[in-house]
């Protein structure tokens, strides 16, 4: 079966659009509406356009599905090209592709790389196939098919989740999207996951204000490491407690999470010549307003990660795949404490 964009829709998750254009398949995570709260020349918009969390999910017989990968739009990671995409059958990751690269600054076309034709080759049976588009990067698909099958239908999740925070939510380290935290917990809950993470975000009053987003399950909201290095306590406050509450206004009839900001290595205060708290107090504000809310459920990620250097990317800030493996499996876990096993 060969798909354009509007076959190829019912087989799409965590997607806001998908549009034909320029004879390829296009993926917006953002609607247009949503990217009025990025300022044009900011890197929150041009995050906005990276195709984090979106995947194509089939329930198939299918013994082959390629398509080819247009790869003519640069990363909107400003220190590495993130070009990963990873296949799931029945639960399991079986297939991983691609490459990580940084972006040479002295020749920007050398960050914008080739078609790249895919070729994913199943065993004969019914299956359930998942591939995980790539994160921090802005690609669009042509010549999508499937080869060999007798039918093909949508997937049907139990759930929907709605995701909001800033780069660990985003994607912004892991080489394989299948492992990142908010993936492992939409596995877990059977779910589909709209993410809209956005890297170096902190709590963003107008985000969600006056902004249609998509209803959900429940909700899991990770916020709160880049407020250190953002103006002073008062801005910090007055962010968070406005961002909570309109959250809460827009969510007050589902579940939503709030996940206290994860170890990082450098901590501490907001800009030299501020008051200089630590990241404790950061996680302590947090949990005083949201404890306002009665669906509202904090959860302390501090010691999810490992306090070492090797579970981080760079070191002290971002997990990398492990640390985003046990990061995900922690916060799955407590989410489903909360919910109960029959969710």
């Amino acid at each position: 079966m060969k798909f354009n964009a509007e076959t190829l829709r019912p087989y799409v998750k965590g997607c806001m659009e998908v549009a034909e254009e320029n004879g390829a398949i296009a993926f917006h995570r953002f609607t247009e509406e949503q990217k009025t709260v990025y300022p044009e020349t900011g890197v929150g918009l041009k995050r906005t356009r990276n195709i984090t969390g979106i995947r194509l999910e089939f329930n198939t017989d299918a013994t082959k599905l390629t398509f080819t990968s247009i790869n003519n739009l640069k990363s909107a990671s400003v220190s590495e090209i993130r070009f990963c995409f990873d296949v799931e059958v029945n639960g399991a990751l079986v297939r991983h592709g691609g490459f990580v690269k940084s972006p040479n600054p002295e020749d920007p076309a050398d960050s914008l790389m080739p078609d790249i034709p895919m070729e994913f080759n199943f065993e004969p049976g019914e299956k359930k196939i998942v591939v995980y588009l790539p994160s921090l990067y802005n690609i669009q698909l042509k010549d999508v098919e499937l080869h060999g099958e007798s039918y093909v239908k949508p997937v049907v999740n139990r759930h929907r989740i709605i995701a909001f925070g800033d780069s660990i939510t985003e994607d912004c380290s892991v080489s394989y999207p299948y492992l990142s935290y908010i993936n492992i917990v939409a596995r877990e809950f059977d779910a589909e996951l709209f993410n809209f993470g956005i890297g170096g975000e902190c709590f963003k009053a107008n985000k969600i204000k006056d902004v249609p987003y998509p209803d959900g399950d429940f909700v899991v909201s990770a916020y709160g490491t880049n407020d250190l290095s953002r103006k002073d306590v008062e801005f910090f406050f007055n962010n968070m407690t406005t961002y909570l509450e309109t959250l809460h206004e827009r969510y007050a009839n589902v579940p939503v999470f709030i996940l206290l900001p994860t170890y990082r290595m450098r901590d501490g205060g907001f800009k030299e010549g501020r008051p200089v708290p630590s990241l404790q107090f950061v996680r302590d504000e947090i949990t005083k307003e949201a404890a306002k809310y009665e669906n509202f459920h904090v959860i302390d990620a501090k010691s999810f990660v490992p306090h070492l250097p090797e579970f981080y990317k760079d070191g002290y800030l971002h997990p990398n795949d492990l640390g985003h493996t046990l990061y995900g499996l922690r916060v799955a876990s407590e989410i489903r404490k909360i919910l109960g096993t029959e969710f």
